[in-house]
């Protein structure tokens, strides 16, 4: 059978100046993401294409240094 992986990874966020509702990120188009948690997460999804990206919406206004948990 087919190998399944589980990796769980910090994404750190330094917003330099203002702050910031939305974020993407350039993902592999083999990876699949499961689960983005953070208290300040209002909903994430996985854009196809390319680039394959994943976006995040928040809840609050990010500003300074933040980590989500992917």
């Amino acid at each position: 059978g087919e190998a399944i992986v589980r990796i769980e990874d910090e994404l750190k966020l330094k917003v330099r100046q203002g702050s910031i509702n939305r974020m993407q990120v350039t993902i592999s188009p083999e990876t699949t993401i499961t689960e983005v948690n953070s208290p300040n997460v209002a909903r994430w999804n996985v854009i196809s294409g390319t680039p394959t990206k994943l976006e995040v919406d928040f809840k609050q206004p990010v500003v300074g240094d933040y980590t989500l948990t992917i």
